[in-house]
This record gives C-alpha cells, structure tokens and sequence, in this order.
C-alpha cells in the first residue's frame, strides 16, 4: 500500500484577514489538514497487519517526494511519517501515482513460507481535498494502476469542489464476501457489499478521519485465513462408503482424527441388506437339500473345514401356503425376506437324515430357499 498524502497550499493553508490590519489585507494560516491526515495515516497504519502488510509513503504538491520507501516495519514507518513536514505547491495527481506504479511494480520481495504462493495485492490511496491541476496526465496514470490490477482510491478532507472527478479516476476493487456469521448476518437481506473508490472526511477533523479508517481498510485489505483447530458438527448420515483411494481423490480438507480413534455415531440407523450378501459370500459353500417333512437341510461337503459339525444342519425356514406363494411376485420372494435360523447340532437324528428321501440341489443359499418357497 502507497500512501499519497497531499500538502499542497489549498491543503494546508487557508486565508484569513490580517488581525488588526487594513481592510483587504490578508494572510495564510495553517489549517490543521496535514496533521490530521497524518494522525489519520497513523491510524491506519496501526490497524493493518505487518510484516503482512508493506507500507510506503509519498508526500506531493506539484512535485512528489518519498518519505518512506516500502516497509514492513511499524516502527519505522509512524516515525517517518510523524516527522514530514508539509511543502507548499499545487495539487498534482500524476507525480505521486506515477512513482506509486513504479514502487509497485518493482518492489521484489516475495511472500514466504506458507503463502509463498499467494497473490501479492497493490493499492495506492491518496489524501487530498480536491481536484488536481493536472487532470489529463492523471487520468492517464490511473488508467495504468487500474490496467496493472492496483487499486486506487482517495479520502477527500473538507467539502471543497466535487467529488465527480475523483470517482472518475478512482478503481476500486470488488469486496469479498463476509467472513464471519455476525458480518453476514448484519448485510441487509439479499444485499452485497459495494467497492468504494472515494471516502469523504466532512468536516475534515481528526475524529471524523478516524471514524473512517474501518471503511477503508475494508475496501483496501483481502484477508486470507488458516484453521490451527476446528470441530463440526455436520450429521454423520446420509453417508457414502468408498475406498482408500477414492477418499484421497474427493475434494476438501483432511480431517485427521484425536489419536486415530474412530469417530463413532451413537445414532441407530437401518440396517443395510447389502451386509448380508458380503457375509454370506465368505460363508463355506453348503449344499442344500430338502426332505419329505419339508424340512430344509444342509451339509459341508468338507467336514474337516469345520470342527466338531455334523455333516447335516437343520435350519427353520419361515414358509407360506402354497396358494400365497404363488401369487407372490419375483421381487417379493427375495432371499432378502427369508429369515434362517440355526439349530443346536444333533437337533436332527441320523436315522430320520439317512431314511428321508432328499433331492440335492447344487445351488447357492438364496437360490435353494426360494425353491422351497
């Protein structure tokens, strides 16, 4: 940011008649303005970040002159500028932007760190009461900060001339968006904050200068943020399951689990048919058979695969008349709906599971089912 404080003589000076002189006579006198533009410029200076924040200062009239090249020390700065002195000449715009646009342009320093890769923002603002003097060749050095993205803006002290003129050089910048709830919250409905190029100081004292600083900088500073610690508390469901990998390709933040516990919601939820297909899946393949009674069993062609079982199962399968059963759709006799539950082994004798006729059918659990049904 470039300050442009103005110190020509329609700024700091005004006339008054000669105390106890002729009439006509007259003389100039300070009028405050350079001093209060000065505790507004440290204000200001106070308010804004540093080393985040660089600052530099010029002084004009006809002529420009650095007060304080671009720094970001607070120190060095309000002591720089607490010591300018004013220099009388006419009020000339296109001295001071011409040597802003030149320190902006050429400043090398970079941002570090973290934010190494951040978009370094420039502005110039300049403190003045009026028109310039020169307002060919300062048109032409706003349209060049505006062409290189600098912002410009102006904070006119006093309510001399007009302001159409310096909201025809001005170029400020779109606002962003409220960060915070209570900011959002005090935007009218519907409304979005407009950018503003000029700031008026009516009447030009220090306190209506200081009331000003917050616009300001509100229009001159984009803030960038950084969590160190958050908790949320968005619902844990609806959910989708997805892999390892197609995690690390969705977009957003990382959120790393305290001590790699698992985030538990206690609130129940239905239960999803889809568990019971992947648990039958790593069940071992059974072979299915049925008896004259209607009872459906089943046996483990390798009995070795599970200790201490009998070679047939008896399972309870809940059934239906036949009649009710045929008028039961495909979708309606899923195996979804069958509920099988275990017996205790040995609930069946050998000699009833050896003399009933059986008919094996080499099909999958689900399949067999719904050929009892």
């Amino acid at each position: 940011l470039v300050i442009c404080v103005d110190s020509s003589a329609s700024f700091c000076l005004a006339r008054q008649p000669l105390p106890g002189g002729p009439p006509g006579r007259s003389q100039f006198v300070e009028t405050g303005a350079f001093e209060n533009a000065k505790s507004f410029v440290g204000r200001l200076a106070q308010a804004v970040q540093m080393p985040e924040v660089q600052l530099a200062l010029l002084r004009f009239e006809d002529v420009e002159e650095t007060i304080c090249p671009l720094t970001n020390e607070l120190e060095s700065f309000l002591d720089k500028l607490f010591a300018m002195e004013p220099s009388i000449g006419e009020t000339k715009f296109a001295p001071p932007m011409r040597r802003a646009l030149d320190m902006l342009s050429n400043h090398g320093s970079r941002r570090s760190g973290w934010a190494a890769d951040m978009q370094v923002d420039g502005a110039v603002l300049v403190i003045t009461d009026g028109d310039p003097n020169d307002s060919v060749e300062a048109q032409d050095a706003a349209k060049k900060l505006s062409e290189r993205g600098i912002q410009l803006l102006f904070v006119k002290v006093g309510g001399k001339g007009s302001h159409a003129e310096l909201h025809h050089l001005a170029s400020p910048k779109t606002l962003p968006p409220p960060a915070s709830l209570v900011e959002q919250r005090e935007l009218p409905a519907g409304s979005v904050p407009r950018p503003c190029g000029v700031f008026a100081a009516v009447p030009g004292t220090r306190d209506v200068l200081h009331a000003l600083v917050p616009d300001v900088l509100r229009q001159l500073l984009r803030v960038t943020r950084y969590i160190s610690r958050a908790r949320f508390n968005l619902p844990l469901r609806p959910y989708q399951e997805v892999t390892a990998d197609e995690l690390d390709a969705t977009p957003g933040a990382e959120v790393t689990l305290c001590n790699n516990r698992p985030l538990i919601d206690t609130t129940p939820v239905m239960w999803d048919a889809c568990e019971l297909d992947e648990a039958l899946a790593e069940l071992p393949k059974l072979v299915w058979a049925r008896d004259h009674h209607g009872t459906v069993t089943s046996s483990v062609p390798n009995e070795e695969a599970l200790p201490g079982s009998q070679q047939q199962r008896p399972l309870a399968l809940a059934t239906m008349p036949p009649e009710e059963s045929k008028s039961r759709s495909a979708k309606s006799r899923s195996a979804k709906e069958i509920l099988l539950q275990k017996h205790q082994d040995g609930a069946v004798q050998p000699s009833e599971a050896h003399t009933a006729p059986q008919v094996e059918q080499h099909m999958s659990p689900f399949q067999e089912a719904e050929a009892a049904l």
